[in-house]
């Protein structure tokens, strides 16, 4: 009468999956995948290791920002994200990645 739909769990509110019980991968594979996406469409090549520091700080970690406020993420899912930073950063690629010396 009113116009509403009657919805079912999991949803997504504002980019965050909405869940009822213990969070599983499969519920934040959109995320996972819309990180990927994010990082793996710039030219962090064409920057320098400060400008890739700053993109990944102010970009990924603000989509992330809201999500982890909420639930707690699964660790594996957090490794593979912080690989996929860590390569940005180092190698200025996703899937590359560049080994670091340190003095």
């Amino acid at each position: 009468m009113i116009g509403f739909n009657i919805g079912s769990i999991p949803f997504t509110y504002l980019g965050v999956p909405i869940i009822k019980g213990k969070p599983k991968t499969l519920y934040f594979q959109p995320l996972v995948d819309k990180v990927k996406l994010k990082l793996s469409a710039w030219k962090a090549s064409l920057l320098s290791n400060a400008g890739r520091i700053q993109l990944v700080k102010s970009v990924v970690q603000s989509i992330l920002l809201d999500c982890l406020s909420i639930y707690s993420l699964l660790v594996q899912l957090i490794k593979d994200m912080e690989r996929w930073m860590r390569n940005i950063i180092w190698s200025g690629y996703v899937n590359k990645r560049k080994l670091v010396t340190v003095a």
